[in-house]
């Protein structure tokens, strides 16, 4: 097998033989997680120098007084293999010898095995095969079997490892063996030094089936809460180990210690057999609606079966007061918060499968809306700046000092955390787009309108009047391209605020038509007033949007960015003096070039298709592609599907294969500027649904129903996936000679937009579309 990540057929990911440097991108990419808790792809007998990890949600702890992160909490599936002596078996290095993981990514389950050297000889697999459940998201679950090929007696051994890999220091201030434990294992009792939350892991265990015999005794040896079991084997026979652990925190309920104990309890009544059921069922439904299905000659379909996964896991479907995290729950890079990521990239994976999932995370930011007040009036503004960085509560956690210069030591003042305003457009944005593609009423006239009118109360607040030029403009910020901070009217940054601002006016209006009292009620809580929604309007209709110049046809990024130094990426890496330097303000190498981290002007095309003709975009797309060093995850997908819409085909899959191959071919480094942010890149996981529905299948919402304009690549035959408009399923496929939609629904006939006319799709029935 080879020792890269490779797919085996559209479901299966699989890896051979690693090597050291491969270790975090491995224990990433084979993530057993389901929104709540993340169990790294790692094999039972690894320790923390291998990246071994269990990071569960809403456990946000600072434990070095900078970064607040979620808890990394003691691993309960630890298990190795001892002579009857009790020394470690030592991995196999034989030619024949097996080490490999897998991923059932249809069935979210991990499997793997590795050889190991008996004392005299022989050889002896320890096969397992793990699972978070996604029905019931507080277990773990690990079955291992071991066999031999020939007789040995040995020592199999179950463990805590209390010793864990956290990024940012130990997060726990007390942690002890639990007073109350299931009678067929251990458990741990835990309380986060600054934060103070109960977090509580029960452990059971049953031996080929049945709990094994009373008394043996627990021992603890370097920071590992031991069980060790003594059995002798026979050649050609195999023992079967099944591991539950069970784990809840104070933020889940009051008592996580008897909820804990309760589900340990239910594994060993259920067993590991009947729970793996449970857990594959739900699975299957969630890929009946997530499932984009592509007949080609490569790993296309297993590329966007990996990320979406991936996407899957990472999201607290469970919850309407927590995030996505950057990393996801891989590891606590990007401190398990949330970024305009969610809202641009993560949100619409789930938006037109499963619309609830994407209505959870906008109720997140209305939840969170106190924050983005408290951040608002902290920096002398007004309405709701959010978190450039948000976890729980909605307070900024992106600290002062993001990164440091690594020739110096000394640390870099980003300003991520208050110039960066996109981040309340773009939550307005996403709140449009739910919006058109579920016609969710009442959210649009509850949560959503709250948000939208602070979030334009903040902008009117941060715009600055100029009255020689009779015009506002948005001063010192940073858009996508963060290498560039301190920039004054950033092309997107302009258009996604007069984009809020009208969006919060229709609103308005559309609350004046159709529900009164409700704008009545919103205007006396947030005491607003017709002169400031006039304001809004007046902003609205004289901010200030960079255009065109005549001569060249170009789009600046922002103000003076054409008199910066044009160079080409390639070329500027030369003067590198440390392959870890930070590229950026205010001092990096890219800060005075025309050298971008990743799309801005691209990222504005890809959100607004239609507010530039095609040539134009063409044009500047050709000009800014150059001088994209697509360092950030983000940037390949936004590429890949403004250039299907544009017509390079061949850029478009070029773009595509980068941006889905990211975390499996390990393409993005582990640290930048002296930061570890290594782990799966979950917005890239996010759009990769998209780069195949709104890039190369052409379908999108819009106010009136859903434009169709296909793009399918070359080596593609076919594309097909349902697609969720106003809460109906509709089919789709895509081939190379004409396409298909079928209203599976019960709702209202839907208007679908082609190139060259538009056609009435009824409930019930389909539309054949040639091309």
């Amino acid at each position: 097998m080879k020792s890269s990540p490779h797919f085996a057929g559209p479901w299966l990911l699989e890896q051979g033989v690693h090597n050291e440097e491969g270790v975090v991108a491995m224990g990433s990419n084979f993530l057993c997680a389901n929104g709540y808790l993340g169990y790294r792809g790692t094999f039972p007998h690894w320790r923390k120098e291998s990246y071994v990890a269990c990071v569960v949600e809403d456990t946000w702890d600072n434990a070095d007084g900078t970064w607040s992160e979620l808890s990394s909490i003691p691993n309960g599936l630890y298990f190795r293999v001892e002579n009857a002596e009790g020394k470690a078996l030592q991995t196999s290095t034989a030619p024949e010898a097996k080490s490999f993981l897998r991923l059932d990514l249809e069935k979210a389950l991990l499997s793997g095995s590795m050889d190991f050297d008996l004392p005299e000889s022989g050889r002896m697999t320890c096969s397992f095969t793990r699972l978070a459940n996604i029905s019931g998201i507080h277990l773990l679950a690990q079955r291992i079997v071991l066999s031999a090929d020939t007789d040995c007696s040995i020592i199999a051994v179950v463990g805590i490892d209390t010793d864990v890999w956290s990024l940012n220091g130990n997060h726990f201030a007390t942690l002890a063996k639990a007073q109350r434990a299931t009678n067929a294992g251990p458990g741990i009792d835990m309380r986060t030094g600054q934060s103070g939350i109960d977090i509580a892991l029960r452990q059971a265990l049953l031996l080929n089936g049945t709990k094994p015999k009373e008394g043996t005794n627990f021992t603890i040896q370097e920071g590992i809460m031991l069980r060790p079991f003594h059995l002798d084997l026979r050649a050609g026979e195999s023992v079967t180990i099944d591991v539950g652990v069970s784990i809840y925190s104070s933020r889940d309920l009051p008592t996580p210690q008897e909820e804990a104990e309760e589900d340990a309890k239910q594994f060993l009544e259920q067993g590991f057999d009947a729970i793996r059921e449970e857990h594959e069922a739900c699975w299957k439904k969630i890929w009946e609606r997530y499932t984009v299905s592509v007949d080609s000659d490569d790993d296309a379909w297993g590329i966007l079966n990996f990320n979406t996964y991936h996407n899957v896991i990472a999201t607290p479907a469970h919850s309407d007061h927590l995030p996505i995290g950057a990393r996801g729950l891989s590891c606590q890079a990007y401190q398990g918060a949330a970024f305009w990521d969610q809202e641009i990239f993560n949100l619409p994976g789930h938006l037109y499968a499963q619309p609830e999932t994407a209505r959870r995370l906008l109720i997140y930011r209305y939840k969170t809306l106190d924050g983005a007040r408290r951040k608002a009036a902290r920096l002398g503004f007004e309405g709701a700046f959010y978190a450039w960085i948000s976890g729980d509560s909605g307070d900024e956690l992106c600290p002062d000092y993001f990164f440091k210069d690594v020739l110096t030591g000394r640390k870099i003042r980003n300003h991520f955390n208050d110039w960066q305003i996109h981040i309340s457009p773009d939550i307005a944005y996403a709140i449009r787009s739910y919006r058109i593609a579920t016609d969710d009423h009442a959210f649009t006239v509850g949560e959503g309108a709250e948000i939208l009118f602070e979030v334009a109360r903040f902008i009117a607040s941060r715009v600055v009047w100029l009255p020689r030029k009779g015009r506002y403009e948005i001063h010192q910020v940073l858009g996508p391209d963060e290498y560039h901070e301190n920039a004054n009217n950033n092309l997107f940054t302009n258009v996604q605020c007069r984009f809020a601002l009208t969006e919060a006016l229709e609103t308005l209006q559309r609350l004046k038509r159709e529900q009164p009292k409700r704008l009545e009620e919103l205007t006396s809580l947030l005491q607003l007033e017709e002169q400031e929604i006039a304001l809004w309007k007046d902003i609205a209709d004289k901010l200030f949007i960079p255009g065109i110049d005549p001569t060249t046809g170009l789009l600046p990024q922002f103000d003076g960015y054409f008199d910066l130094e044009d160079i080409a990426p390639s070329e500027l890496a030369g003067r590198l003096k440390d392959s870890n330097e930070y590229w950026g303000w205010p001092n990096g190498i890219a800060f005075e070039t025309q050298v971008i981290k990743q799309a801005d002007v691209i990222q504005l095309f890809y959100q607004y298709p239609h507010l530039y003709d095609k040539e134009t975009m063409r044009r500047n797309y050709r000009y800014y592609e150059k001088r994209t060093q697509h360092r950030s995850s983000l940037s390949p997908a936004v590429h890949a599907i403004v250039a299907a819409r544009l017509g390079f085909a061949d850029e478009a899959y070029r773009y595509f294969l980068e941006a889905g191959l990211i975390d499996l071919y390990n393409s993005k480094p582990a640290i930048s500027g002296g930061t570890f942010i290594g782990g799966i890149h979950t917005a890239a996981c996010g759009i990769a649904r998209q780069m195949a529905i709104q890039g190369f299948a052409g379908v999108e919402a819009y106010e009136g129903g859903i434009r169709f304009e296909p793009a399918l690549p070359e080596v593609w035959k076919k594309l097909s996936f349902p697609f969720y408009y106003h809460g109906n399923r509709i089919e789709v496929t895509v081939g190379k000679k004409q396409a298909r939609f079928e209203h599976k629904g019960k709702g209202k006939p839907i208007q679908l937009l082609l190139p060259e006319k538009a056609v009435e799709l009824k409930a019930g029935e389909s539309v054949e579309v040639y091309l």
